[in-house]
């Protein structure tokens, strides 16, 4: 039964909290001296937004003793939670044995010296909806980690624990799941973070902005992802088992596992670090021990640097690159397990280590195995940060790098050179390789390391008890990552993703159950689905049998539960032209110059059975340049009489027409937008013509119709 808070604190009496001892106070409650509460479950929503509870003072213990605080209704969704649980402010105050969900926030402690929070369960805080699929990523997810000032990262997304202005503060077995983010931390120094579990979030494990002199270790950081689905795309979107942002330095980040993440550690540049000619970045780290594998994009991705040593680490089977730093200069990548990275993308940054724009890093005594590509080092134009103020201040090029000593075993390429300077490759053992260098004529390559010795990393000596390394091997594969419609599945309960489908020729719907055998009961519509039956967690493919619009329904039956999944799919012969487009050319000042572009060279023509282009940063094909390129569809379609949903996701400029009548148009430039029209036609065969521009940066191009019920 929920009680209120106020009824089990007021018997503790005066010195224990500050309240009217027969009131049934439901929020402000204020807790200014040590208490030690009777555990229990409380309803106690934050109106006002400023802490349910507020903890204040100096030289206290609060003992919530198991108590739960619940902030939002049960049927709530989890976007709409409001407020903070818990609020701390003070000076050596110790927080304990708390369980807090329903909130934006669960626990926010700001300007506390000493602090002291342990045992506390702060899962199933806020989070966000994903309008990704498992058959399409959906640009809008992607998160803002670059826009912290005034408590960007809180008001945006929130925290199941957040720590600001801070120092000389204790962390230790805090558990997350569930919710978007798990440890934030701000402006703190000094402090700890040990033995938790902040697994299973849609967004951060734990993210630090302008956090120095901290020790990170021992705590599992997992499944911290909202961007992946097997074998459709994997960028992660910028969801990070930790994240690091804005100069956090001489950090000590050891034995922990962030694996299955969007990356396993992201590091940053923020917007101060650009705007800055001295030595600043994300310098004298030690990242040490730590598996991060399995994950959507990298294991690593560390921009922005100085001096960094990355020793030891378990980097095996992530999605782009193991590892990828950029801007990145004296770092020491030493004894690292770099395996089978980069496997199913081409490109210079897919592979084990890619390396940009870095100086002097020393890349010694690593193990490479089935890489795509084993070290790749490169220098680029990377306009849209050639101009920034660090940029300019600091070397741009590839050069001085040293790798010496280290073992490449069936990787297609061990080290491939581009614009790299004075490169030294000495030392090095293979076995299996395709191709032992791959370097350009401007590359130049010593093959004398006797001058650079060995530089031994300081043995990592961790406090913790707990061992997160290898603990969920069980789970080991970048195909156990599957994303529900608020994040990744943690492999309790049971539940089919999404129960309600619109695709394309084709759309995947996920099993999601500990393992229990399944098997397709009932499909009724012009369909097939694969596989029949198997065991959970599987995902199971729906393809339409011909063209035309394919509603359906069918019933899973998943251990003996049945699961119903009804939806739409979109099957046509769409002839597409690509084309490229001049800069005066542009197609909001004079659409029929820039469609006149469509008739010259470079062009591509193709044929598709539906438009689902996610050109993210690339181009559109071979040959055509990754901005400033148009797309023109066009389609006849059978349709039965009545009224249809006319849907599309651009970016950017948008035109749709249907038996020439304009039913979408946003001729701009944008972010991944929605569009949604409906049209009325009679039964009979119909033209739908489809105009896309792309000016720069992100490209998308999605349509999709379905009957109107």
């Amino acid at each position: 039964m929920i009680q209120t808070l106020a009824a089990a604190l007021c018997g503790l009496g005066a010195t224990a909290v500050a309240c009217a001892q027969s009131l049934p106070i439901r929020d402000n409650l204020v807790i200014r001296e040590t208490a030690s509460l009777p555990g229990g479950r409380f309803h106690v929503p934050d109106a006002d937004a400023d802490g349910a509870v507020r903890i204040q003072g100096s030289h206290l213990v609060v003992d919530f003793g198991g108590a739960e605080l619940v902030g939002a209704g049960e049927a709530q969704p989890p976007e709409t939670f409001a407020g903070i649980g818990i609020r701390v402010e003070g000076r050596d105050i110790t927080l304990r044995n708390a369980k807090v969900r329903g909130y934006k926030v669960g626990i926010h402690a700001r300007n506390c010296t000493g602090l002291v929070i342990e045992d506390v369960d702060v899962s199933a805080n806020s989070r966000q909806k994903l309008a990704s699929t498992p058959s399409r990523e959906d640009g809008n997810d992607w998160l803002w980690a670059h826009r912290n000032a005034d408590d960007g990262w809180i008001a945006q997304y929130g925290a199941g624990l957040c720590v600001e202005d801070s120092t000389a503060v204790t962390l230790r077995r805090v558990t997350a799941r569930n919710g978007q983010n798990g440890i934030l931390l701000i402006r703190v120094t000094d402090s700890s973070v040990v033995d938790s579990d902040c697994s299973f979030l849609s967004g951060w494990g734990l993210a630090l902005w302008q956090c120095s002199r901290n020790l990170i270790a021992r705590n599992a950081f997992d499944f911290c992802v909202r961007g992946y689905s097997e074998g459709r795309y994997s960028r992660g979107q910028n969801s990070a088992g930790i994240l690091i942002v804005e100069q956090c330095t001489q950090n000590e980040i050891l034995e922990n596992s962030a694996t299955h993440g969007g990356c396993g550690l992201l590091a940053l540049p923020g917007p101060d670090t650009l705007a800055r000619t001295d030595r600043t970045g994300h310098n004298d780290n030690r990242i040490i021990g730590n598996d991060f594998s399995y994950c959507a994009a990298h294991g690593i991705e560390m921009a922005f640097g100085f001096d960094n040593w990355i020793a030891d680490n378990r980097l095996i089977d992530n999605s782009i690159a193991g590892m990828w730093l950029a801007y990145c200069h004296g770092a020491r990548i030493l004894g690292n397990t770099i395996e089978h990275n980069g496997r199913s993308k081409r490109g210079q940054s897919w592979g084990g280590i890619a390396l940009e724009h870095g100086s002097d890093n020393r890349i010694y005594d690593n193990e490479f195995r089935e890489n795509k590509c084993g070290v790749s080092i490169w220098t680029d134009d990377d306009a849209h940060l050639a101009t920034t103020a660090w940029a300019r201040a600091h070397d741009r090029t590839s050069s001085g790098n040293v790798i010496v000593g280290n073992r490449f075993d069936q990787d297609e390429t061990a080290v491939r050179l581009r614009y790299a300077i004075n490169t030294v490759l000495a030392e090095s053992k293979t076995s299996g390789v395709g191709v032992e260098l791959d370097a350009d004529p401007s590359s130049a390559v010593s093959k004398d390391g006797t001058a650079y010795e060995r530089e031994p990393v300081t043995p990592a000596a961790p406090q913790g008890e707990s061992r997160p390394v290898g603990a969920r091997s069980a789970l080991a594969g970048r195909h156990r990552i599957l994303l529900t419609e608020y994040g990744p599945y943690d492999f309790t309960g049971t539940a089919v993703h999404p129960a309600v489908v619109s695709g394309g020729r084709e759309a995947v719907v996920l099993l999601l159950a500990p393992p229990a055998p399944f098997r397709l009961h009932k499909a009724e519509g012009a369909i097939a689905a694969t596989p029949l039956e198997g065991e959970t967690p599987a995902a199971l493919t729906l393809e339409a049998r011909e063209p035309g619009i394919a509603p359906f329904t069918l019933t899973v039956d998943i251990n003996g539960e049945k699961h119903d999944v009804q939806g739409t799919l979109n099957y046509a012969e769409w002839k597409v032209r690509h084309f490229a487009w001049h800069p005066d050319e542009d197609p909001r000042e004079d659409p029929q110059k820039w469609l006149a572009r469509a008739g010259m060279e470079p062009y591509v023509e193709l044929q598709t059975p539906q438009i689902d282009f996610l050109w993210a940063d690339g181009a559109p094909a071979d040959g055509l340049p990754a901005d400033r390129f148009g797309t023109l569809a066009t389609a006849r379609l059978k349709l039965p009489a009545g009224r249809y949903k006319v849907w599309t996701v651009s970016d950017d400029g948008i035109r749709v027409w249907v038996d020439d009548k304009l039913v979408i148009d946003d001729w701009t430039w944008h972010v991944p937008t929605e569009h949604a029209a409906e049209v009325s036609v009679e039964a009979g065969r119909h033209n739908v013509r489809i105009e896309h521009f792309e000016i720069d940066g992100y490209a998308q191009l999605q349509f999709r119709l379905e009957p109107v019920p």
